[in-house]
């Protein structure tokens, strides 16, 4: 039987809200057997990618797990380099790994508005927010145009619609992270006025408020 990346993306779509550990592990495997008989019906960047999408599920870290996201997902892409799923995936698990450098090297090179477009606005903002926070993660000092991106970033936050709300927990978290760098405080203020906005104010509690201030004192 011929399975269509559409039967794979459905099944994906499955395994992601099992919340049975075993249960999705089975899934899991269940698909990658049924993936890897597939020849006919998908490009061959289609199915790394997809290998690489179903590995990134597996709810266990192991060498194996890693060197399966990456060397699918890497795969897609030699075969496809503007593979824009392929990018955001592997900058999803080079971030986990706290490869910022590659996460930026991979999401500078996306047009997220290819998926404002397919209405995930919302996707497109938390692939800016990985970027951005990859960026403070290794700069020493916060530049002009980091200070730009981030008020950018924040005031679409600050607007988005309540059908695409997403909430920016990893760039919040990313600036009492980096307390200490040079410049930071120029980031608190449009991060209070975030966290303190009408459709973000429920997500965000007192203390990362209260310490979110006391980096400007």
């Amino acid at each position: 039987m011929e399975l269509s990346n559409q039967y794979f993306r459905r099944i994906i779509g499955e395994i992601e809200i099992e919340e049975n550990i075993l249960k999705k592990e089975e899934k899991i495997y269940v698909a990658l057997k049924k993936l890897e008989k597939e020849k006919n019906n998908l490009d061959s960047f289609q199915k790394f990618y997809l290998l690489g999408v179903l590995w990134y599920l597996m709810p266990y870290d192991s060498d194996v797990r890693d060197l399966n996201i990456e060397g699918n997902l890497l795969k897609s892409l030699d075969l496809n380099e503007d593979y824009i799923h392929s990018k955001v995936q592997l900058s999803y698990f080079y971030f986990d790994k706290k490869k910022y450098t590659k996460v930026i090297e991979l999401l500078s090179n996306v047009d997220f508005i290819f998926f404002e477009n397919n209405d995930q606005l919302w996707k497109s903002l938390k692939l800016q927010e990985l970027l951005f926070v990859s960026k403070l993660n290794i700069v020493k000092k916060i530049n002009a145009e980091l200070i730009e991106e981030f008020i950018v970033l924040t005031t679409c936050y600050i607007s988005i619609p309540k059908e695409e709300l997403a909430v920016p927990i990893e760039l919040i978290d990313s600036i009492l992270k980096n307390k200490d760098k040079t410049d930071i405080e120029k980031l608190v203020y449009p991060s209070l006025k975030l966290i303190n906005s009408t459709n973000q104010k429920e997500y965000f509690d007192d203390d990362i408020k209260r310490n979110l201030k006391l980096m400007l004192s």
